[in-house]
């Protein structure tokens, strides 16, 4: 046999979920290097999850075929699977360079450019292949893109016109109910998730999706039930085994939530994926002792894999050692210079390590690629701090940066102390996990699920106009500058892109933070406890100081919480929650984006 006859049978043989007969098939080839043997292995290393073998063996492919845009395209599809989005981008360039008519590259490319903050030109590339041929899949890819800017009426048209062209394909209404949910839609969503799945069909994402949709419909149960069988069919499946850790964490399991996860990781030693997931989890929970557990065994495994040395890096600095994180996160930033998350890990702990002037030469360039985003205006901020540059006095004025107002009672409702009794009430309804998420600030409390804005409640509904009023008034006294990364975007109208609430318990607190996708964030004290510590700040609202501490940056200013004061202020500067001893402290944030 030759082989391409060969490759032929062990491309039939994945397609029906047989890798062991297609690595079986392809295997006689290997050794002579074929170039097409190598990349066939690799992409069963792919459908295996080993996903850092499955991009060595198609790197190999390469060297020998570098002209193939196939090769390349299929390289993006290991490097997205990965996580490492600006490289998978890249390779579709690549193979598009190579073949300017490679429609399903152009798609990829605009998948991995979403997930790397490229939404818009993930627009442009749909738009243009919808100019050439109006088609399903590009439809979809314009739906994805317009929801990940926020624009998810127009996202939910995009997929309307693709489910008109393919009314039965799964991927498309799939990410309809994306749409769906990303309107506040959740029932439509959740109708839209469960009937593909009773039909049948079958897929990790879907199985995922699904069961946010019941988490956020507070069916906890079915949701668990959901992701367990998904993780009985795909049990290796990174981001499965973490949604279901995150439910039994929010209902209160404590350290016993990752015990699947671990399972899995025994089950497959191979997959260093796993660890790396599991350590992510682990960490965010603060047990970062047994994170790097893991992480020491994915290295001995991989130990020149990027994301593995990164993980190893973020865990050393967030341990207290940020002197030893350096060389893991430099060797990361080496082998994956495009990855803006790995790069931000270095940058922190160059500023952690007291080098602000390399951590300032890792931020520039993303600064300037990224102007908007607002984790690395808020890491410049500390690097300029630092140095003692005037420039970091421009971006952070506390005084006249931070707005604080007294909200208006709404209409209906005598004084603000007899709206925040209702608004309360109302809030407290969606309250009630018995743990934090991991993925949020807070400390010892809760956060609602729900996103506020998309919810029928009409105490809800008033609170969410009643802020409208302070929010133009905060804008409107900013100064017109172009260079000014918070005054740049002042314009005739915005949004609130997201609102949500708060309740921190005694004990509790919000760990220092910014908000990356924000513009204008803010905080609005609905209940303050009694006999807080002026002196102490005890649940004040601080600002100046990163997560982790850093020389010279402490906090510069504090707020007194007050029910009924609304306070506005740019999403990039660090700000938190000190702890409090006794009561409850519930708050209303949200974030304001350019209309």
């Amino acid at each position: 046999m030759t082989v391409q006859s060969d490759a032929a049978r062990a491309f039939a043989a994945l397609k029906v979920g047989a890798p062991q007969e297609a690595e079986r098939l392809i295997a006689p080839h290997v050794k002579d290097n074929a170039p097409l043997a190598l990349h066939v292995l690799g992409l069963v290393r792919k459908s295996q999850g080993s996903l850092g073998d499955a991009e060595d063996l198609i790197r190999r492919s390469l060297q020998g075929d570098p002209r193939n845009a196939a090769f390349h395209h299929n390289l993006a599809l290991v490097l997205y699977a990965a996580g490492f989005f600006e490289r998978a981008a890249e390779s579709c360039r690549t193979a598009l360079a190579l073949r300017p008519d490679f429609a399903i590259a152009a798609r990829s490319l605009g998948r991995a450019l979403i997930d790397c903050g490229g939404a818009q030109e993930a627009e442009d590339i749909a738009r243009t292949q919808l100019a050439r041929s109006p088609n399903a899949e590009a439809f979809d890819l314009l739906s994805c893109a317009l929801r990940a800017q926020g624009r998810s009426g127009e996202a939910l048209e995009a997929s309307d016109a693709a489910l008109a062209l393919q009314p039965h394909n799964a991927g498309v209404r799939h990410n309809r109910g994306l749409a769906l949910s990303a309107l506040g839609r959740s029932k439509a969503a959740l109708d839209t998730f469960e009937a593909l799945a009773a039909e049948g069909v079958r897929a990790p994402a879907l199985c995922l999706n699904h069961a946010r949709a019941l988490i956020g419909a507070r069916r906890d149960a079915h949701a668990l039930a959901v992701l367990e069988a998904g993780l009985a069919q795909w049990p290796d499946d990174a981001a499965l085994h973490t949604a279901l850790a995150q439910a039994r964490w929010l209902r209160g399991d404590g350290d016993d939530f990752v015990d699947a996860f671990e399972r899995a990781i025994v089950q497959f030693p191979e997959r260093t994926a796993l660890k790396v997931a599991c350590a992510d989890l682990l960490r965010r929970a603060d047990l970062h002792a047994r994170a790097q557990a893991h992480l020491d065994a994915a290295l001995l495994q991989r130990p020149d894999d990027a994301a593995v040395l990164a993980a190893c890096g973020v865990v050393l600095d967030e341990s207290g050692s940020p002197d030893e994180a350096l060389a893991p996160l430099a060797r990361a930033c080496a082998k994956a210079p495009e990855a803006a998350p790995i790069r931000a890990a270095y940058a922190h702990a160059l500023l952690r390590s007291q080098r602000p002037e390399e951590a300032l030469a890792q931020i520039a360039p993303m600064r300037a690629a990224r102007p908007h985003d607002q984790a690395w205006i808020g890491l410049e901020t500390l690097a300029l701090r630092m140095t003692g540059d005037v420039r970091c006095g421009r971006l952070c004025d506390y005084e006249s940066m931070i707005g604080v107002f007294t909200l208006e009672p709404p209409p209906g409702f005598a004084t603000i102390e007899d709206f925040n009794a209702r608004f309360g009430q109302a809030l407290r309804r969606l309250h009630g996990d018995a743990g934090h998420p991991l993925d949020q600030t807070l400390r010892q409390g809760s956060q609602t699920r729900q996103d506020l804005r998309f919810s029928d409640d009409p105490v809800i509904r008033a609170f969410l106009e009643a802020v409208r009023a302070p929010i133009r008034d905060y804008v409107a006294a900013m100064p017109h500058d172009a260079a000014h990364p918070l005054y740049a975007r002042k314009g005739q109208d915005f949004r609130i892109a997201g609102a949500w609430s708060a309740l921190l318990r005694a004990g509790g607190a919000h760990v220092n933070h910014v908000h990356p996708a924000g513009w204008i964030s803010s905080a609005y004290y609905v209940e303050v406890p009694q006999d807080l510590d002026a002196d102490a700040h005890e649940g004040w609202l601080s600002f100046g100081a990163p997560r982790w501490p850093i020389a010279g940056c402490s906090a510069e200013r504090f707020i007194e919480p007050k029910a009924g004061r609304l306070v506005l202020f740019p999403s990039y500067f660090w700000h938190g929650v000190t702890a409090f001893a006794r009561g409850e402290r519930m708050t209303a944030p949200f974030d304001v984006v350019p209309a």
